[in-house]
């Protein structure tokens, strides 16, 4: 980072320097701005700034003064308004171009950072050690492991009650998940996200032929997954992405035969897939966007579609607030038409130290064939989840290494058939609860 003092100190020896035959300069508040800029009291200067502006008096010391006000309180958000005018105002101030550049980089605007320092004059460059976004710009990997919290509750728990005379179950035991993802940059304003994931989910079967007469089998789902994402920055904060998520599914089962104490393992395998566009916007302290998707997942076929709203409060990454409501449609095969379901996800991030951010997320409503996070995560389950939880740890080690860990927490439902005949049978539903951890590494070239 540039020695902002120096360049504070210059600043500060401008008070009634500034162009006087600009119709748009006060000397008043040139110099009342200039003492308060001086002594660092920035609330007091913005708000006769403000006052200033709003009567249509404006100029470039006070842009500056301003925007670096802004900036040293770490609201760099509200900072970056100011330095763009002062830019308008003087269009080769390498000084607000710097200030601007790291006012966008610490707003999390990597796109505009790197279009705005395209531009730059090489010594200005140097200076921030500026480098063309690369190909191959980094590598994300993260793999985890869930299990059941209940398993062995219901492992050897009766199935079929004193008027069945038999009963069958499928209860999730445990799962492991990995992904390696790469990302591409093509110039300042593309960028693709793509790569690999495997998720493993292993299940006990449980047959109840008499009462008290148990056969227990394994089986598993397995699932080979690519996932890509292309995101173009279209400028003025617009952001336009798209997303592919394909999965290739194999099930095992265990079929009785009927009348029968015979057991048949059957294989199935079937290919899954999720398209997903967004828009995304950018306005001071806000982020907005929508979001629609369409799937084919477990036979059946479904619309999402969403809106969300990230605000920082105090315009930085320090603190954030996320909500994104969605509107959920299935269509069964057979059905004629789509059943729609509202879910609601929120998520609060906070910056702990500057080494561990941490964020908190809840996710309510029925979790079925249902996607996330731009359809990179997909709920393909044929059990509810009523909800789900999540707490995430971020440690920064770098600029360019970040390590993460991810623990959630949901309830599943499981489903129990009990039998009375041969052709009489009932189906009931208890929740357990599925508890996942998730480690990942994210490292930038």
């Amino acid at each position: 980072m540039f020695n902002r003092r120096k360049i504070i100190i210059i600043l500060l020896f401008i008070a009634g320097l500034s162009f006087a035959q600009d119709k748009n300069y006060d000397k008043s508040v040139d110099i009342k701005t200039y003492e308060l800029f001086k002594n660092k009291k920035y609330d007091e200067m913005i708000d006769i700034a403000d006052s200033a502006f709003s009567k249509g008096i404006d100029f470039y010391y006070l842009r500056m003064r301003v925007g670096i006000a802004y900036y040293e309180n770490k609201n760099y958000m509200s900072s970056i308004q100011h330095f763009k005018k002062a830019l308008l105002m003087n269009k080769n101030d390498t000084i607000a171009m710097e200030y601007l550049y790291y006012s966008y980089l610490f707003s999390g605007l990597t796109n505009d950072a790197n279009i705005l320092a395209k531009e730059f004059p090489s010594s200005l460059k140097t200076k921030i050690d500026y480098k063309q976004p690369k190909f191959f710009k980094g590598i994300y990997t993260e793999g985890g492991y869930l299990y059941n919290g209940d398993y062995e509750k219901w492992k050897n728990k009766k199935i079929s009650g004193n008027q069945q005379i038999s009963g069958e179950q499928i209860i999730p035991k445990n799962g492991i998940y990995f992904n390696i993802d790469f990302i591409h940059s093509f110039d300042e304003r593309i960028t693709v996200f793509h790569g690999y994931i495997n998720n493993t989910f292993n299940f006990t079967k449980r047959f109840e032929i008499q009462p008290n007469n148990f056969r227990n089998f394994d089986i598993s789902i397995s699932q080979n997954e690519y996932y890509i994402n292309s995101s173009i920055y279209l400028g003025e904060g617009f952001t336009l992405s798209g997303s592919f998520h394909y999965l290739n599914v194999k099930t095992e089962d265990i079929i009785k035969q009927p009348s029968k104490n015979d057991f048949d393992k059957i294989t199935q395998s079937f290919n899954d897939y999720v398209f997903s566009f967004e828009l995304g916007k950018r306005i001071s302290h806000f982020d907005f966007g929508i979001a629609a998707g369409f799937s084919r997942l477990n036979n059946a076929h479904q619309l999402q579609n969403s809106l969300s709203i990230v605000w920082y409060p105090f315009g930085n990454l320090n603190l954030y607030f996320v909500n994104n409501y969605i509107f959920h449609s299935n269509k069964d095969n057979g059905d004629k038409n789509y059943i729609t379901r509202f879910l609601y996800f929120t998520k609060a991030g906070l910056k702990i130290s500057d080494a561990v951010w941490v964020e908190s997320n809840f996710t309510s409503g029925d979790i079925i064939n249902y996607h996330e996070n731009s359809a990179f995560i997909v709920y393909n389950n044929t059990e509810k989840i009523k909800y789900k939880y999540e707490l995430t740890f971020l440690f920064p080690v770098s600029f360019n290494l970040e390590l993460s860990l991810r623990y959630q927490f949901y309830p599943q439902e499981m489903t129990s058939t009990k039998y009375f005949s041969s052709s009489q049978n009932i189906k009931t539903t208890e929740n357990i609860y599925i508890h996942k951890f998730i480690g990942g590494i994210k490292w930038l070239f």
